[in-house]
């Protein structure tokens, strides 16, 4: 299975293989250099704002979160990329019913790293189907 779901000459956008949460994507820039956003080419950082509407409107039409995470961490991936998390209302409750102790709203941070860790140990609890329905709903978005 491709888990591509966009691509263009400055960006490429992917499912997150490791985290089988549908819509949780990686923008990657195909420029080359270190993580800083201002080390990237003029013609990258003209196209970003496009990309992330494009994606961020995607994800809204197809999945309809609660929330979109975006963060940039460059710890483990020096090239330029952004990880776009939905929060939906179930991961929502997965991650309160984990955390008895948590309040609402929820913390953000905390939240995205135990979905990323939580579901890639236990990725049966995500049915496949779904998943695979969602990256190409999320393709033809991404296409219009």
């Amino acid at each position: 299975m491709s888990w591509l779901i966009f691509e263009d000459e400055n960006f490429r956008i992917e499912q997150v293989q490791e985290c089988p949460i549908a819509g949780y994507l990686i923008i990657f820039t195909k420029a080359s250099g270190s993580s800083s956003v201002e080390l990237l080419p003029p013609a990258t950082l003209a196209h970003v704002g496009t990309v992330f509407q494009k994606t961020y409107a995607a994800i809204q039409k197809v999945i309809a979160p609660e929330r979109i995470y975006c963060g940039s961490f460059g710890e483990f991936l020096p090239q330029v990329h952004w990880h776009i998390f939905p929060r939906t209302a179930w991961i929502q409750q997965a991650f309160l019913d984990a955390h008895p102790t948590q309040t609402v709203p929820v913390n953000g941070p905390a939240l995205f790293e135990w979905a990323r860790q939580h579901y890639k140990l236990h990725p049966h609890l995500v049915a496949e189907q779904d998943l695979i329905a969602t990256i190409k709903q999320l393709r033809a978005c991404m296409r219009e």
